[in-house]
């Protein structure tokens, strides 16, 4: 998948287009075939956008978590992340109230 499939699976569920969403997918997707340490993800981030906290990644994997974008497991005490492919049944609208979204 591509960015602009996730991505508009967002926009179609009142989420705007932000940054550290961009960046996250593409090393998400980058690393699709593979879990993905979240510490990897930060680094990965940092060096393009310094600004972008860590508690903001959690929170974009968070969301990314409730619309089925992902998978996580903890290995070795630490969070991975994994990527689902489309036919893993990620749905173009997760029923989340407006009101219970946390960041748009």
């Amino acid at each position: 998948m591509n960015l602009r499939y996730y991505m508009n699976i967002l926009h179609t569920n009142g989420y705007k287009k932000t940054e550290a969403r961009v960046f996250i997918l593409t090393c998400l997707i980058a690393n699709e075939d593979r879990m993905i340490p979240v510490s990897a993800i930060n680094r990965f981030v940092s060096r393009i956008k310094p600004s972008i906290s860590v508690d903001t990644i959690y929170r974009t994997l968070t969301l990314f978590e409730q619309t089925g974008f992902i998978q996580t497991s903890t290995y070795k005490g630490k969070l991975h992340v994994f990527l689902k492919r489309a036919s893993k049944k990620i749905s173009p609208s997760f029923y989340a109230h407006p009101a219970e979204r946390s960041h748009h």
